[in-house]
């Protein structure tokens, strides 16, 4: 049975935005998963063009960090969410669109 899952966040938006994001160090803070699995990985830190990409795992023991509540405290920015287990045999894509009205952060 598959105990392992990979996700990438793509986080797309203005540079500014981008910036106060990446050096938001809260998303992350997430226990005991980060102590055991040493939090994210920024594979692309591209705040110029407008793009992040984070790459992380967890376990149903250690759940990682809630895309939900990151995209609901960031509105601004559009989240593309891509995960699979570890055999590959589950996989899901989430878009979280940039919205102004309550509730953003929604996935679509």
């Amino acid at each position: 049975m598959p105990t392992l899952s990979f996700y990438k966040l793509v986080i797309e938006g203005p540079p500014a935005r981008l910036k106060d994001f990446r050096a938001d160090d809260s998303v992350w803070r997430v226990e005991p998963w980060r102590d055991f699995f040493g939090g994210p990985e920024l594979r692309e830190d591209n705040t110029a063009t407008g793009q992040l990409v984070y790459l992380w795992a967890d376990d149903h023991k250690r759940p990682g960090p809630s895309v939900d509540k990151i995209a609901a405290g960031h509105p601004q920015l559009t989240m593309t969410l891509e995960w699979a287990d570890e055999s590959g045999g589950v996989a899901e894509r989430v878009q979280y669109l940039i919205s102004t009205h309550p509730g953003a952060g929604a996935p679509r």
